[in-house]
């Protein structure tokens, strides 16, 4: 149960990990919401999270070292046990931007991994990074914009095509 009493998938969830002795309440609480947390695709967010919560096969391939050169020259992979350890880590003192990159930087080395694996395509480093950044470019352009359609137009002759009933076309 929540604080509030109230029962929740999310508490539901911790008692479960809790039980399988998973759940350290203290490390992962932080990282999950940071995670939730970042400006960034939903889908891309759910990756990582599958990574720092161990549900990945193959998380540590996410800390591709020359992907990670290429994103920043003084960025390294280092040392690390588990890959919340790495991402807590990494996404200390980052701004906003620079997470949803991180983030969405390991969506594409996991992109170009299935293209291996699947479509034996391999992915240049510059490729796997170029790729993600224009994938969140594109993401993010696509949440500013205000799409709608209007309900009557005001300008004849537009070009735009209108459903007639066939008693006013006689």
């Amino acid at each position: 149960m929540e604080a509030s009493g109230q029962y929740s998938l999310k508490s539901a969830y911790k008692l479960i990990q809790q039980q399988k002795g998973a759940w350290n309440m203290a490390d992962n609480d932080g990282l999950f919401q940071k995670i939730w947390s970042i400006k960034a695709p939903p889908k891309v967010l759910h990756l990582v999270w599958r990574a720092a919560a161990s549900c990945l096969p193959t998380k540590v391939q996410l800390v591709a070292a020359r992907c990670w050169q290429i994103f920043d020259s003084n960025f390294g992979a280092g040392n690390f046990n588990e890959f919340s350890e790495w991402f807590q880590r990494t996404l200390s003192g980052q701004s906003r931007t620079s997470s949803a990159k991180i983030v969405t930087l390991c969506w594409s080395i996991w992109r170009a991994r299935n293209d291996l694996v699947w479509n034996n395509r391999r992915w240049m480093a510059m490729k796997i990074v170029a790729k993600g950044w224009e994938y969140l470019s594109q993401w993010t352009i696509a949440q500013t914009c205000v799409v709608g359609t209007p309900l009557y137009s005001s300008i004849q002759g537009d070009g735009a095509i209108y459903w007639q009933s066939h008693a006013i076309m006689k």
